[in-house]
């Protein structure tokens, strides 16, 4: 099995002295890595991946370099997300693997390989790059951390010409969920690689997909008219927009749960 997925570089501000540049916050990267299940193989595919995910935990394989959250669609694709501290983090993964492999030993680990890769339909890659600047984020939100099983993905393929624009809808949004005090957060992801770019994700988390929908529908009650000239210049900067929900699957994350880690 592989693994991958996004990135971004670290940038500057003056603060009203060309000579005296203050650096912003570390950007959050992340490593998103999505396979596809052929549907007759899900069991395998998910056997599977417990079996590594069992042997990393047996080799001690340090969390702060393999850690991942994993999530489920709604169509058999499976999200790994991998936080990453720099690019250098790519380069290093390669020699990585080979030493899990190492530390795993050979058969056992190309059987793993053999058998997580036969259940792959396909797998794609790309880095992202968390934009706080973008988001909102309640000041009393309505879930709590652990409440967060769920969440609904928004993708708007934006024309390149036209990013400055995109963002500053972002920001209008943000602004009047505020004013409204909306006490559900949206996060927003740019990619930095991969392909059909340039590409924003919103993230939106839930308990469920029916607790999304149900909410969903009291957010916009709040909003009212206001919303709607945002929604129209999202569209109309837009090249095309996807929709996906996503189920967490601590179960096939890293580290494991404790309880099932312990259960070993």
């Amino acid at each position: 099995m592989k693994r991958g997925w996004l990135a971004a570089c670290l940038l500057f501000v003056a603060t009203g002295v060309f000579a005296q540049m203050t650096p912003m916050p570390k950007p959050e990267l992340y490593l998103i890595h999505e396979e596809v299940a052929r549907p007759s193989m899900l069991t395998q595919y998910e056997s599977v991946t417990r079996d590594f995910l069992n042997a990393f935990t047996e080799k001690k394989a340090d969390p702060k370099m393999w850690g991942m959250n994993l999530y489920m669609t709604n169509d058999m694709h499976y999200i790994y997300v991998v936080p990453i501290s720099n690019w250098a983090v790519m380069d290093a993964m390669p020699q990585n693997w080979a030493s899990m492999s190492q530390a795993i030993g050979k058969d056992r680990w190309k059987d793993l390989m053999t058998r997580g890769n036969s259940a792959i339909y396909s797998y794609s890659e790309t880095v992202a790059v968390r934009r706080p600047d973008l988001s909102y984020v309640p000041a009393t939100p309505r879930l709590k951390q652990d409440e967060q099983k769920f969440v609904h993905l928004m993708f708007y393929y934006i024309d390149a010409a036209k990013t400055d624009e995109a963002e500053q809808v972002a920001r209008d949004y943000a602004a009047l969920f505020k004013a409204k005090n909306v006490t559900d957060p949206f996060t927003i992801f740019q990619a930095l690689s991969g392909e059909d770019l340039p590409l924003y994700v919103v993230s939106v988390p839930a308990k469920s997909a029916a607790d999304y929908y149900a909410n969903d529908e009291r957010v916009n009650a709040m909003l009212g008219a206001d919303v709607r000239p945002l929604q129209g210049r999202a569209m109309a900067l837009a090249r095309k927009l996807d929709h996906r929900d996503a189920t967490y699957r601590p179960d096939l994350s890293y580290p494991l749960p404790t309880t099932m880690t312990a259960a070993k």
